[in-house]
């Protein structure tokens, strides 16, 4: 089975949301293997996003010679080919399976060089799978990807709400110092579409206004959205996936007000969050404005 054909039909399962049995799967990995030098940019980011997608393991020997071709291939690939792959091995990582240090900078190389035919998807999956692999990013691409920000009407214009929180989480975990023009465009995007942001938006969103120290009508709004996006979910509204948010909020000096303490209770009084958190320098009681009512609710848990 040709390269091209293995590496369309793990495409096809993937796009399916369908594993196959491991030993299909095996052979169409082991198939993309043996021909893999007739493997194209495609074929290889094609076959990592569904392995990704599917949660399906991928053998050392396989991993190993699609990241040799990837390497040998760097400047083919293309916007979607580069965030994808980069968001693959993100998702994979949970697997062992580790992006190695000369194919990293040659992605992060090729993106710098394509940067301006990214659309909004490639630039937040990109950043986001940089600050998910805690591998750092590359100065010259950090630049890159702020200047494509702050072309006039990109993010404006094509971002949804979800690429902006991603992107700016990703910047604020990387510990970019965002520039002024990207972080205005960003802003004027959420000041316009912070209604339809999920509590996982205002929460990346919370943390990286308060890591970069940007406390203004979007930080307030983004807070009261956050609120009620809470309450909305309680009981629902998971402590390890807001953490971030509730740093942010101590980095930004905001309150829950009393009224609200209840709606974040089950959080707030999680010993997993308040850990999370007490590594972070952050006191939970700091984060309220009725540290009463917060010890009253925790004693009648």
């Amino acid at each position: 089975l040709p390269a091209r054909n293995a590496a369309n039909a793990l495409w096809a399962y993937g796009a399916l949301r369908h594993c196959p049995e491991a030993e299909l799967w095996e052979a169409l990995c082991g198939a993309l293997a043996r021909d893999i030098d007739r493997a194209n940019a495609q074929h290889l980011s094609n076959s990592l996003w569904a392995a990704a997608t599917l949660d399906a393991g991928l053998s050392e020997e396989h991993l190993a010679a699609i990241c040799r071709r990837a390497l040998a291939i760097a400047r083919e690939f293309n916007p979607q080919n580069v965030s994808n792959t980069l968001w693959a091995f993100a998702r994979l990582r949970q697997r062992g399976a580790p992006l190695p240090e000369p194919l990293l900078e040659a992605l992060q190389a090729q993106a710098e060089a394509e940067m301006g035919d990214f659309i909004a998807q490639n630039v937040s999956n990109t950043v986001w799978s940089l600050a998910c692999l805690g591998c750092g990013i590359a100065p010259p691409l950090a630049e890159a990807v702020q200047g494509r920000l702050a072309e006039e009407g990109f993010v404006l214009g094509s971002f949804r709400p979800q690429n902006v929180s991603n992107t700016l989480w990703g910047l604020a975990k990387l510990g970019v110092g965002v520039r002024e023009d990207a972080l205005a465009a960003c802003e004027a995007h959420l000041a316009l579409h912070v209604q339809e942001m999920n509590v996982q938006n205002c929460s990346d969103v919370l943390y990286a206004l308060g890591v970069l120290g940007r406390r203004g009508e979007v930080a307030e709004r983004t807070f009261q959205h956050y609120l009620a996006q809470a309450a909305a979910r309680r009981p629902s509204l998971g402590g390890a996936f807001v953490a971030d948010g509730l740093e942010g909020i101590a980095l930004l000096g905001l309150r829950v007000p009393e009224e609200r303490i209840e709606d974040l209770a089950h959080v707030l009084c999680s010993p997993g969050v308040r850990e999370q958190l007490r590594g972070r320098g952050v006191d939970v009681e700091h984060l309220v404005a009725s540290p009463a009512k917060l010890l009253q609710l925790e004693l009648r848990s």
